[in-house]
Order: C-alpha cells, then structure tokens, then sequence
C-alpha cells in the first residue's frame, strides 16, 4: 500500500518548528523588544531602503492580512524601530522607514538568522536544498494558480 504523503500538513508542520525556533532565537537576541516578524519586516525594509515602501507591499509581500500589518508596525513604530512619514504626492499614504534602531536591529537579527540557518540545513547538501527551493518554488505557483481560480 502506497504511503498517502499530504504535503500541506507537514509544510504547515515544518513551518510551526521553524518559526518556533526563529522566535527562541530572537528571543535570546532581543528579549522583548522585537519578533520574528518584526525582524522580517525590519530586512526587508532594509533592502528596499533605496526606494519607497508602504503598508500595502509588505502585506503583499509576506501574504500577511492588512489588520495584522496594521497592528505589527504601530508596535514597531511605539518601540521605535520605523518611522511613518507622509509621502511627498500623497499626504495620506505613509512610506516606511527604518530608524537608527532598526537598521541595528537588522544587524544583530542578521547574525542570529545566518546562525539558525546553519544550524537547520545541517547535513544538506547544495543540491538537496536547490532541489527543496524548486520544488517550494512550484508549490508556490501551483498555490497562486489555485487563487486565481475562484
């Protein structure tokens, strides 16, 4: 009898131990101060600093709903981490900018990702992990060709 293999049950597995061990992580890098998702919004703030980023892009971006953006960066704005300042065509639009603070915490949180990151693909070889990228890669579009369906 062929093993039934649902491949959504253990990405969503997988994905709950990684981001459990991301946070511990984080944890012991900034106690309280800033999450995971924190730190993912924080780098990708930063490699976008050359240009103007808002609210709309990271919830496109991280497939994240707009009232969980919304919540995530008044926290981040209160602990001082971004900056929301008017857009200069459009006052009621706010592009986001990292502040000093952020951009350390980018730094610290790099060096704690690059640390896990090498502590999870322990005993893979290159090939394994382009093979796993491909593959999530078409998982991803088959996902999005599922969304466009409705």
């Amino acid at each position: 009898m062929k093993e039934v293999r649902y491949i959504g049950f253990n990405v969503k597995m997988l994905a709950n131990l990684v981001k459990r061990e991301i946070d511990k992580a984080m944890l012991k890098v900034f106690q309280d101060e800033a999450t995971a998702n924190h730190c993912r919004i924080i780098g990708y703030l930063h490699c976008n600093r050359n240009r103007d980023v808002y609210q709309r892009e990271l919830e496109t971006h991280f497939h994240i709903r707009r009232s969980t953006v919304t919540q995530t960066l008044q926290l981040m704005e209160k602990n001082g981490l971004v900056q929301r300042v008017p857009a200069e065509n459009d006052a009621r639009q706010k592009k986001l900018l990292l502040t000093e603070r952020g951009v350390e915490m980018h730094r610290k949180g790099m060096q704690c990702i690059d640390h896990f990151e090498e502590q999870l693909c322990e005993g893979i070889t290159d090939e394994e992990l382009d093979a796993f990228m491909g593959t999530m890669k078409k998982l991803f579009d088959n996902l999005g060709k599922m969304g466009n369906q409705e």
